[in-house]
């Protein structure tokens, strides 16, 4: 896998350098025979001019970062054209030209650039262009070479080539290379590849592999296990239209080459994996033959010559393997894919396509679990996977087990497997993708190995992959690449050689995004307690989310999906998790009580110095957390049984403060509301009454009638004549008036929710969304029990419990594309730029996040 991520990035780097077609046929150049044979990739092509041209008309600058050694080059070369360009010269005119990247040292590679120059116009150009401090003239075996320190380049002139590079090295060797009888034209693997390309395009590339692994380990330093399916030389052509890249060639092979020796021979097939993906897949390889039961012999052939064959000969006697029932039992089709945001193998999930699901059984122990009518299964023989369908599969440890229609699906992450069961029940597999259609549909029907790689993964590739020292250089090669689009391969090997096609996005055009897909899923211990709690990251100014399940445990998650601690308490949050900074320095702490404490944890979860607090009797709602002149001197109002306990910032009992002690419960979350510079503090209590106090706690306004508020509820400033308050409560609205009297505003519906944002009422009711004075209808009723509301973009989410469904609904009353989705909690949304991150439960421990495009 992390070679195929490799081979796709280096293309991509390729691709950003040279690309353009002509309806010509042309004769291939001769400047091959100077390039040095440890070249691991080779350029060449016809009419420098129009590549050029080219490459700004289809806004290949997209693709180029500023820090690579690639840019760097070509920089400088520009930088030399520049000053020819005022005596007449250019380098860009309409030359054949080669370009090559070498190995020059355990740390170093270096860049060839040959043009055909037969008039010696450019050298001569260099000779009078330059000043004499400019440049420094060498002789090397009888050839002169001109060093540029300005522009680290070296330049010379071989009969009639015209070559630089940023290598005094490397112009040695092809000067070397030129003079000697063997030179790659005369490499029968070169030539085989060398005589494959099309003849009608303008640019061919040809990649070495074993030089080409040199170059990646320098930046990546990691094991290309793909690479033992390719060997010697690459060869591939390109073609573009309006949407597309499309990318030909061939790899030679020898008949030892253990890849190529398993599909020779076998046929092709078409891959079905797609249908059965969720929409958030980033990676994908799929094998595929007519028949399993013809392949597994040379599988098992390929165990001998890597002699592990004894081992799984010993396994299948030590578990009573009975392999000829396995295979026959085996359709033509297995896959590795990554879904979530990172590819690691936590996000593994492993897909066997099975000739009837009701051989299942043979692999699969006794249903363990049901998941939405789907059985959950652990795995008989885990490590079977391996001996069976290759090293892919190797990672699996204890992989549960799903079947849908025939595809028997495997992953260690129980949520991996829930989050394939949801996109497949709503009917929003990567196949139902248009973005993922429009590449598909330009490669074959059949093939051998399919592989997919979504933008994201683009994007996330080269960091993930890069040494240390790399990985800030490599991000910004990820951000630029990621304009590559989704890109999709397939392998075929034919009769000597190994077939290979690839399509991506032409990055002049942008092809259609989902509207809506899952992210990413993990598995909480227990089932979630509460919504998802949205709070800051200090550091990053990225949000996270905050959730206690049933077992007590409080988790922070980073918005990839990432658990980054968990913390058990001994008991259940109450309300709101929220957020202080205690020492005024700008880091944030979480603040949140249980029935007997009041917490306080820093970033990395450990407790504040002063807490957890002991509250003077047990709590019966959440906190209150006001500040008051928003000077951070927090006040901390904790509705008691027997007290309303008020604190500072550092967990101390407020002095003055004059509601400490209380004859009945307080049963609410206080709320502050000011108006008029004045302040009011109210709070539910027992009986249905509330209490309406100042700063310091003594009575403000008397209200001596009841208010039935339902939980949730929350009091909002009224614009309504001599009305100072009002608050939805379960049979009608209720005003409070300055003189502490209660009128209640009868409003005759059901199944409503109050929740209050920015000044506004919203509450939902049947088939009817109230936001302020405006009202939105939809075709069906809404039942509901909780409303989370994103204001900058206008949207509104929604949850019905009783059918684990969530909606996103727009003010215009639209439900979004792609809801509903699965989920059992009151969401939580993290808003951007252009898109939403909508975050909820299922009642089975699962949290999910879903991520939905609003631009």
């Amino acid at each position: 896998m992390k070679a195929l991520k490799s081979l796709i990035i280096l293309l991509t780097v390729i691709l950003s350098v040279f690309s353009c077609k002509e309806e010509v046929q042309y004769k291939k150049t001769e400047n091959i025979q100077v390039i040095p044979q440890n070249a691991a990739l080779i350029v060449e092509g016809r009419n420098l001019k129009k590549t050029k041209k080219a490459f700004e008309e289809m806004e290949f600058s997209k693709l180029l970062t500023n820090s690579n050694k690639f840019n760097s080059f070509f920089e400088s070369i520009d930088q030399l054209n520049n000053q020819l360009d005022n005596k007449g010269y250019s380098l860009w005119g309409a030359y054949d030209y080669s370009f090559s990247m070498h190995p020059t040292g355990a740390k170093k590679f270096g860049q060839l650039f040959i043009l055909d120059n037969e008039n010696e116009e450019l050298w001569q150009g260099v000779q009078s262009s330059l000043d004499t401090e400019e440049k420094n003239k060498i002789t090397y075996d009888n050839q002169e070479i001109i060093s540029l320190k300005k522009w680290n380049l070296y330049l010379t002139q071989i009969e009639k080539y015209f070559i630089l590079s940023n290598e005094e090295i490397l112009l040695k060797d092809a000067i070397r290379q030129y003079s000697a009888e063997n030179d790659l034209t005369k490499d029968l693997q070169f030539q085989k590849a060398f005589q494959s390309a099309d003849r009608s395009e303008v640019v061919n590339i040809y990649l070495q592999t074993e030089e080409g692994l040199k170059i990646l380990n320098m930046t990546y330093g990691k094991t290309f296990e793909i690479f033992s399916g390719l060997e010697e030389w690459v060869a591939l052509d390109l073609q573009m239209d309006s949407k597309t890249m499309l990318w030909s060639g061939i790899s030679t092979v020898s008949p030892k080459n253990d890849f190529f020796f398993q599909f020779q021979n076998q046929g092709k097939t078409e891959a079905q994996v797609a249908n059965y993906l969720p929409s958030n897949t980033q990676y994908y390889v799929s094998y595929l033959f007519p028949e399993f039961n013809n392949y597994l012999p040379k599988r098992l052939n390929v165990l001998e010559r890597n002699l592990q064959f004894e081992s799984y000969r010993s396994y299948r006697k030590k578990h009573k393997v009975k392999e000829k029932q396995l295979a026959k039992s085996i359709d033509n089709e297995f896959s590795i894919a990554y879904c979530g945001n990172t590819i690691e193998d936590q996000n593994k999930v492993g897909l066997i396509k099975l000739k009837d699901a009701e051989f299942a059984p043979d692999f699969l122990n006794a249903s363990e679990d049901i998941y939405r009518e789907v059985n959950i299964s652990s795995f008989k023989n885990p490590e079977l996977l391996y001996y069976f369908f290759g090293s892919f599969f190797k990672s699996f440890k204890s992989p549960k087990a799903i079947v849908l229609d025939e595809f028997l699906i495997v992953s260690d992450e129980i949520a991996n497997l829930k989050a394939v069961v949801n996109d497949y029940k709503a009917d929003n597999v990567l196949s139902k993708q248009e973005a993922y259609n429009q590449i598909a549909e330009e490669l074959n029907t059949n093939t051998n190995v399919q592989v997919y790689i979504s933008d994201e993964a683009l994007k996330l590739f080269p960091m993930q992959m890069a040494n240390d020292k790399n990985k800030t250089q490599q991000k910004e090669v990820g951000q630029s690449i990621q304009n590559l689009g989704k890109v999709m391969m397939q392998i075929s090997a034919e009769d000597d050689y190994l077939q290979i096609n690839l399509a991506n996005k032409n990055p002049k055009v942008e092809l259609p995004k989902e509207e809506t897909k899952l992210a990413w899923s993990l598995s909480l211990e227990a089932k979630p307690r509460m919504a998802p709690q949205i709070v800051k990251n200090h550091q990053t100014k990225e949000r996270e989310i905050a959730i206690q399940d049933k077992n007590n445990i409080l988790y922070l998650i980073s918005q990839t999906g990432k658990i980054l601690w968990k913390k058990e308490l001994p008991k259940p949050i109450l309300g709101n998790i929220n957020q202080i900074d205690i020492y005024k320095n700008g880091r944030l702490q979480l603040l949140f009580n249980t029935e007997d404490n009041l917490y306080l944890l820093d970033r990395n979860g450990k407790k504040v110095k002063g807490y957890p607090v002991n509250l003077p009797s047990q709590a019966q709602a959440g906190h209150g957390l006001f500040d008051y002149d928003r000077n951070k001197n927090y006040r901390i109002l904790v509705p008691c049984e027997k007290n309303l306990a008020m604190y500072d910032a550092q967990g101390k009992p407020v002095k003055g403060w004059k509601a400490w002690k209380q004859n009945t419960a307080s049963t609410g979350m206080p709320q502050h509301l000011r108006e008029k510079g004045k302040d009011y503090l109210l709070i539910p209590r027992s009986g249905n009454k509330v209490s309406v106090l100042n700063r310091v706690g003594k009575t403000r306004i008397k209200v001596n009638e009841t208010i039935q508020i339902p939980d949730g509820s929350m009091f909002t400033l009224s614009d309504r004549a001599n009305v100072l308050f009002e608050i939805l409560g379960k049979e009608a609205f209720y005003d409070i008036r300055y003189n502490g009297s209660v009128k209640p505003r009868a409003h005759g519906m059901s199944n409503i929710f109050y929740h209050n944002k920015h000044g506004k009422n919203i509450y939902l009711s049947n088939k009817k969304l109230f936001i302020g004075k405006e009202v939105y209808e939809f075709e069906n009723e809404l039942l509901q029990s909780s409303l989370a509301v994103n204001s900058k973009n206008n949207f509104f989410a929604v949850n019905n419990p009783a059918l684990d469904e969530i909606y996103l609904i727009d003010t215009e009353g639209s439900l979004k594309d792609g809801f509903p989705v699965f989920g059992n909690t009151a969401p939580g949304i993290i808003s951007s730029k252009n898109h939403l991150l909508l975050i909820s439960g299922a009642s089975d421990g699962t949290l999910y996040g879903y991520r939905v495009r609003v631009e």
